[in-house]
């Protein structure tokens, strides 16, 4: 999928990081062979009039809450989790090795390095960041309507510079989560 969207939107190691990150969080934390999802979808949408680019991923899985919930991990609410899991708080690891910086890697290279967008729904938690500086956490009353996690991200049709730099290693995440 990476290779048939236009390169600008990002570069092609953005798009192919946030394109299997993102897919692979579905298969990775909620897996289909165990019955805990049904579907997964990725979806892409060029508007090239506005130079924008939508990624959205989707499953009918366990949610980021309940995810954490059946790993044993404690949190407020769901939005609350949905901070953890951009946090680098993980339900994997692999040779003993805590992973969890894959979802934050993701949005720091749409968010700060092109200037995008981001919208994470997770069971009845919502997180929406317009930029770095401005972003909202939300409670939805939604406990029937939709069961899983939808991740959708809107790029600018800028390629980012210093990917290496904003790779690096979890230091702090700026979209705090404020109980209301």
């Amino acid at each position: 999928m990476a290779e048939m969207i236009d390169k600008e939107y990002g570069g092609f190691f953005v798009l192919r990081h946030v394109l299997s990150e993102l897919t692979n969080n579905i298969y990775n934390h909620t897996p289909f062979e165990e019955e805990l999802a049904n579907q997964g979808y990725t979806y892409a949408q060029e508007y090239p009039n506005e130079n924008k680019l939508d990624i959205c991923v989707m499953d009918d899985g366990l949610s980021i809450p309940g995810r954490f919930k059946k790993s044993g991990i404690s949190f407020r609410n769901e939005c609350h989790a949905i901070e953890k899991a951009i946090s680098n708080v993980s339900t994997k690891s692999s040779d003993g090795i805590k992973r969890g910086n894959g979802l934050w890697t993701t949005l720091k290279l749409v968010v700060e390095g092109n200037g995008g967008s981001a919208l994470i729904v997770s069971g009845r938690g919502c997180l929406y960041i317009k930029n770095l500086k401005n972003y909202k956490y939300e409670r939805l009353d939604n406990q029937e309507m939709f069961r899983g996690t939808l991740i959708s991200l809107r790029l600018n049709k800028k390629e980012v510079q210093n990917i290496h730099d904003l790779i690096e290693v979890f230091e702090h995440n700026p979209y705090q989560y404020k109980t209301q």
